[in-house]
């Protein structure tokens, strides 16, 4: 009785196992490609407006999605291989530590899309794209706050605020060195997602949040009632696309980039279409 037991727990546990793994990403790796001159490409995504979003339809676009249809056009032209994609996620597609958990637990060709920062530690466990385009981080308020003049000033002119910040995110660990520098004490709140910053923001003239210039495209699209501070803006990381250490498509994907894609005029043009005129300008000034 107590063999039939374990056996059976075994069992349980096995199946548990493989049907866990089973739930992970996995997309065809380039070695599989080679040889069938075929595969798929997993996109997978953290919605963000003007990289990565559902459209009405319930399709999935943005500049990130762009890139990545126009290197399989690459691939298919260069390499003679056939690839299709397929958009899959694993949970709220808006949480920023679920999405990056599931990159992790993937296997093979899936691409993270979205505005992934490329750090030093996420190379330790994951893979990085080459640049795709810089980033800019900008501090955002409700509309009603006097305009901060520079960071020297901004535990006088937040005097008494709330900073939101999205958990996991390197605009988290910014406004945590920021706080350190010039404003001790200062009170930072975690949220699940930048959706939700924006929102407590909006509402609340006490507060301020640290994001990617790609949600700031979220303010002109609905005209929410939120304004940028210059004197808190930064432009030191670059984005790319991330992928599971187990990707090898990497080299490839760095390849195509440095093929003359980021000079192109189709580069260009996919930045025009995702992108709002204002954040361009932030861009080109660089």
């Amino acid at each position: 009785m107590m063999l039939r037991t374990i056996l059976v727990s075994g069992l349980a546990l096995f199946l548990f196992s493989h049907i866990c793994y089973s739930q992970n990403l996995q997309g065809t790796t380039y070695a599989q490609a080679m040889e069938a001159r075929k595969g798929t490409l997993v996109y997978t995504y953290v919605t963000t407006p003007g990289f990565a979003e559902q459209n009405t339809s319930g399709t999935l676009e943005g500049l990130s999605v762009e890139i990545m249809d126009a290197f399989r056009a690459w691939v298919k032209d260069e390499k003679g291989i056939l690839l299709e994609s397929s958009v899959q996620t694993r949970g709220n597609a808006s949480v920023f530590p679920n999405f990056m958990r599931n990159i992790n637990q993937a296997q093979g060709g899936v691409f993270g899309l979205g505005n992934i920062t490329i750090t030093p530690e996420r190379k330790q466990s994951y893979r990085m794209s080459s640049s795709i385009l810089p980033n800019v981080s900008v501090m955002i308020t409700n509309n009603r706050v006097p305009t901060l003049q520079s960071m020297s000033e901004l535990s006088e002119t937040f005097a008494g605020f709330t900073c939101y910040v999205v958990k996991g995110t390197t605009n988290a660990k910014r406004m945590r060195g920021l706080a350190d520098q010039y404003y001790p004490g200062l009170k930072i709140v975690e949220v699940e997602t930048s959706e939700e910053s924006l929102q407590l923001v909006a509402g609340d003239a006490k507060s301020f949040t640290n994001l990617d210039f790609t949600y700031y495209i979220a303010i002109f699209k609905r005209g929410l009632p939120i304004k940028r501070h210059p004197a808190g803006d930064s432009s030191d990381e670059q984005l790319g696309i991330i992928m599971p250490k187990s990707n090898d498509w990497a080299p490839l994907l760095d390849e195509f980039l440095a093929s003359g894609f980021l000079e192109s005029g189709e580069y260009r043009s996919i930045l025009t279409k995702h992108l709002h005129r204002d954040i361009l300008a932030i861009l080109d000034s660089l």
